[in-house]
């Protein structure tokens, strides 16, 4: 009954798991994933296993793979959390959709978001046409009081702004973008031109067109705007 017992299925598992632990520990990282694997493919509704896996591949830089191995770990466990994010992480890495999995973190544990995650999920959401949700997620991952937002993240705000039709707010984040060494703070020049020159600001319009001349010469003239000098003009 002894050898029985020390032969048992959960007995093997266990040792081949410890082995393959070694090996990771020893720099053979291929060897350990061959164990692994091997397991895997004789108990795949193990999720530790599967994590395992995903973890090597990613630490090795393999996020195809490393997104493969936890998509399906996360899918036998989708209520732990660090394995949400984790996988969410190996999708992103490896260019494949995850704006899912986001949301769910989002929604399932927002003390787990941090700033990044919102701006990431503001991003995601932008693409998919959610102008007001979009804009939620931004404005938890920026504090303009506390650290300015990057320029591509200020002029991202201030366009989903002016979408909505709150200029007052649009001006405000557009301009925290053009006063950046970015090349983002052009798209918010533009902005704020086309704000100005609708609300009829015409002394605002014309320092805004000079902005637009020191930062990026020629960048009128090359675009939609090149009449707005001969309408200021006039």
């Amino acid at each position: 009954m002894l050898w029985i017992g020390c032969s048992s299925p959960e007995k093997i598992k266990a040792d081949k798991i410890e082995k393959a632990e070694t090996l990771l520990s020893e720099g053979s990282t291929s060897e350990a994933l061959s164990i692994l694997e091997e397991l895997a493919a004789q108990y795949p509704n193990d999720t530790a296993i599967l994590r395992s896996i995903g973890s090597i591949y990613s630490e090795e830089g393999d996020h195809s793979m490393a997104a493969f191995f936890l998509e399906q770990a996360h899918l036998l466990s989708p209520q732990d959390i660090e394995l949400l994010y984790q996988t969410f992480q190996s999708l992103e890495a490896a260019g494949q959709p995850a704006t899912q999995l986001l949301e769910k973190l989002a929604s399932e544990s927002p003390q787990a978001m941090t700033a990044e995650l919102w701006v990431r999920l503001g991003q995601l959401r932008q693409l998919e046409n959610k102008t007001e949700s979009a804009l939620e997620a931004y404005l938890k991952g920026v504090n303009p009081n506390e650290a300015a937002p990057s320029a591509e993240v200020a002029a991202a705000i201030g366009g989903l702004f002016v979408n909505l039709g709150n200029l007052p707010q649009a001006e405000n984040w557009l301009k925290i973008a053009a006063e950046q060494d970015d090349p983002n703070a052009l798209t918010a020049l533009f902005g704020l031109l086309e704000i100005q020159l609708r609300q009829k600001e015409w002394t605002a319009a014309e320092s805004t067109i000079a902005q637009l001349d020191t930062q990026f010469p020629g960048a009128i003239d090359a675009s939609e705007w090149k009449p707005a000098r001969d309408e200021l003009v006039r």
